[in-house]
């Protein structure tokens, strides 16, 4: 079967509907960190670059901001989305905020349009290497593979599938996601792959790459799931891959950089 997180990953949510309107008193510095902090338990994390069927809050509500800017623990969306609409709600009917949400829309089909707009407002394209961040900061994981907005104490408001048995908006450490990503194979693959794309052109690793989705694919078409034994070994070989391009795989802040609160821009 092709490599798909979201066969490994759609966690269902254990925490109760919560309106995004948010009961929760959180105080903080950055207006987008404090939506995020009311947040926490809603929003509900699914894979996919843009808003397909089971990734729809965006594209069910684009024309009605009053519901775009409301989601709940059943509203679907992935991480870089879910930290766009904390930019969008901590900001609301800004002018740049109404531009956004109005390029979303007219780029809604449109997979390569949508997704540069996304890039956009979240920074992106502008994020470095660091070893650290702040609140209002946006966190990348493995190039864009996963998206954060840091939050408080060195924690990361994040929509994925974890950690825990949560696919709703948590706070996590930027560790605690590093290691989510190595414990699940084909995440792992998926997130190398997209950080040696952005750093590497080894062709020689890159053949090392592909064969290794071969056989993972073919363990997974083979049993439907993997085995312990398998895991650590599939683990082993992305780390070796790494390892070759440069990096240390266990060292977390290899993989991350950071934007500094570019989220502000829709306030403007």
């Amino acid at each position: 079967m092709p490599i798909n997180t979201q066969s490994l990953t759609n966690v269902q949510s254990t925490h109760p509907l919560q309106s995004a309107a948010g009961a929760q008193n959180v105080q903080s510095a950055n207006k987008a960190v404090e939506v995020g902090q009311s947040w926490k338990g809603s929003l509900n994390w699914q894979s996919g670059a843009t808003p397909l069927e089971d990734n729809s809050h965006f594209r069910d509500h684009l024309t009605n901001q009053a519901a775009l800017l409301q989601p709940t623990a059943h509203s679907c969306m992935n991480c870089k989305e879910a930290v766009l609409l904390m930019g969008l709600k901590a900001y609301a009917d800004t002018p740049e905020s109404n531009r956004v949400i109005r390029e979303l829309e007219d780029n809604l089909n449109y997979d390569i349009g949508y997704n540069e707009i996304l890039d956009e407002v979240v920074g992106y394209d502008n994020s470095e290497p660091a070893t650290s961040f702040e609140a209002g900061d946006v966190v990348f994981f493995f190039a864009d593979t996963h998206v954060a907005l840091g939050a408080e104490d060195g924690k990361v408001l994040s929509l994925w599938f974890g950690p825990g048995d949560s696919s709703n908006l948590q706070e996590a450490g930027p560790e605690e996601l590093f290691q989510l990503t190595k414990e699940n194979p084909e995440t792992y693959y998926q997130a190398a792959k997209g950080w040696f794309n952005v750093e590497s052109g080894d062709y020689e690793i890159e053949l090392q790459f592909l064969e290794v989705k071969s056989q993972l694919q073919d363990a997974l078409e083979e049993n439907g799931t993997l085995s312990d034994t398998q895991r650590y070994e599939f683990r082993d070989k992305i780390d070796g891959l790494l390892r070759q391009a440069g990096a240390d795989p266990n060292n977390a802040w290899e993989f991350i950089t950071v934007a500094k609160k570019p989220l502000e821009v829709l306030g403007a």
